[in-house]
């Protein structure tokens, strides 16, 4: 993401890396919650889902004092590890999908810290509104012109607000999947375009397994390098 590539120039002071970080590409993921719904009970209350870890760097503690003087609603953070007040609870993916359906909305206060975010393309997969805290990783999920982005404690209590008039949110965020492919084959195309000195000989028998449906590691290193683990450099070869 932005963030990652900014801070990790910030560890190299005296050496300019653009041009080697120009190579790495972002590779995004659409969120999809693709499972039917599972009933299960909920309370008679406005609930706003908190889907995150309960962390630090996911923002519980702004989450925590933003959401003083709500107290008609019922914040419920899908994480087990949660305290008791905001259920904590371990949903599996039809319950989560129900939970979201039948929600205020959901939240984000991601700042410092950000990975590629799918908890806030969940709700917005089943036309729920997601606030989301303001923040320059999380504009590359939704886009620059999302509507529900806050920075204060005031605006959040704004959009909240603005959620009890809204039901059904439609927001079409960008394919990030079609995105993700078109950056592996420009990678992939660009590393085969050079002239190479050394092919390992099981290149193209790991290849035709890739191409014949196996796609993780140990598949296809058990297929073709049976006793992969015998070999003192194994790790090597693995990688």
């Amino acid at each position: 993401s932005y963030k990652s590539l900014e801070y990790l120039k910030s560890n190299f002071k005296n050496i300019d890396i653009s041009d080697l970080i120009s190579k790495v590409y972002e590779m995004p993921l659409s969120g999809k919650l693709d499972i039917e719904p599972t009933p299960f009970d909920l309370p008679n209350k406005k609930i706003l889902v908190f889907n995150h870890r309960w962390a630090k760097s996911t923002g519980v503690n702004r989450m925590m004092e933003y959401i003083d003087g709500l107290d008609d609603f019922k914040i419920w953070a899908t994480d087990y590890q949660a305290p008791k007040e905001y259920v904590g609870s371990n949903l599996n993916r039809g319950q989560y999908r129900y939970l979201l359906e039948n929600s205020l909305g959901s939240m984000s206060f991601v700042d410092s810290y950000a990975t590629w975010n799918l908890s806030i393309q969940d709700g917005l997969s089943v036309k729920k509104p997601v606030l989301v805290y303001d923040q320059p990783a999380m504009r590359k999920v939704v886009g620059d012109d999302y509507p529900l982005f806050f920075k204060t404690k005031d605006e959040f209590h704004t959009q909240v607000k603005n959620l009890k008039q809204m039901g059904n949110f439609t927001w079409d965020i960008p394919n990030h999947d079609e995105k993700f492919a078109y950056n592996i084959i420009k990678s992939i195309s660009n590393i085969m375009s050079k002239p190479r000195k050394h092919i390992p000989k099981d290149a193209n028998n790991w290849l035709y397994c890739i191409l014949n449906g196996l796609n993780y590691k140990h598949d296809i290193a058990k297929q073709v390098q049976p006793n992969l683990q015998l070999n003192s450099v194994w790790q090597y070869i693995r990688r």
